[in-house]
């Protein structure tokens, strides 16, 4: 298995030493990574990994960000390829305990555009869901 994104890449220049982060970066990393070579992507650039809570307040984060517990990672996806594989291979983010934001909450105001995987799931428990109250930032 060729390996897309690594530990090293994910965890950034201060790694966390909590051995529950690590745990968590590894897991999340093997489904991600496995899942992301079941739908045939072979190149990604990872946009976010994990986050310390200051960094992530820092950057307006989520208050509650799955990336400062190593539970969330962002790719890169201004072609929509991987978020449309993923809509259409539902199955493979089912199997690995995997969810997505739904894809038109992913698109900053540059128009840049992002796929957001955590590995646990949401308040609504939707396998595509919404991550917060307000619309779209653009549609």
């Amino acid at each position: 298995m060729v390996e897309l994104i690594t530990l090293d890449k994910y965890l950034g220049l201060v790694p966390p030493h909590d051995p529950t982060l690590l745990s968590n970066a590894k897991d999340l990393l093997l489904k991600v990574n496995s899942l992301l070579q079941e739908i045939g992507i072979t190149d990604v650039v990872m946009t976010s990994g994990y986050r310390s809570p200051e960094y992530n307040t820092a950057i307006g984060g989520a208050a509650n960000s799955k990336h400062t517990t190593c539970q969330a990672v962002d790719l890169s996806d201004n072609d929509r390829i991987i978020g449309m594989r993923l809509y259409t291979f539902q199955d493979g983010l089912i199997s690995r305990g995997l969810y997505c934001e739904d894809l038109d909450y992913c698109i900053k105001k540059n128009g840049s555009k992002w796929v957001h995987i955590q590995s646990v799931a949401p308040k609504s428990g939707n396998r595509f869901f919404i991550p917060y109250a307000g619309p779209p930032i653009r549609k």
